[in-house]
C-alpha cells in the first residue's frame, strides 16, 4: 500500500479503503489470475467479486484491447 498510497493516505484515506483502494487492488488480482492462466489450468475454479465484479464488466473491453493490439504487431 505505501507503494501506491502513502503520498495521499493522509489527506484523501478512502484511497486505501473500499471506496477506491479494494476495488483497484481486486480488480488487479482478478486480472491476474485471468492472465495468469489460473482458469486455464483449473477450470472448475469459481471465483466470487463484489459490487458487479469490481467494475471488472465495465473495463473488460479495456482488458481486452492489450492482447488485440499484440495480435495486430
Amino acid at each position: 500500500m505505501d507503494a501506491y498510497y502513502k503520498d495521499y493516505a493522509k489527506d484523501f484515506p478512502m484511497v486505501v479503503r473500499a471506496a477506491w483502494g479494494y476495488t483497484v487492488e481486486t480488480a488487479t488480482q482478478a486480472i491476474r489470475l485471468v492472465l495468469g492462466g489460473v482458469f486455464d489450468a483449473y477450470p472448475r475454479l469459481k471465483v466470487v467479486l463484489g459490487h458487479l465484479g469490481e467494475t471488472l464488466p465495465f473495463l473488460v473491453w479495456r482488458v481486452g484491447q492489450a492482447p488485440a493490439r499484440a495480435r495486430r504487431r
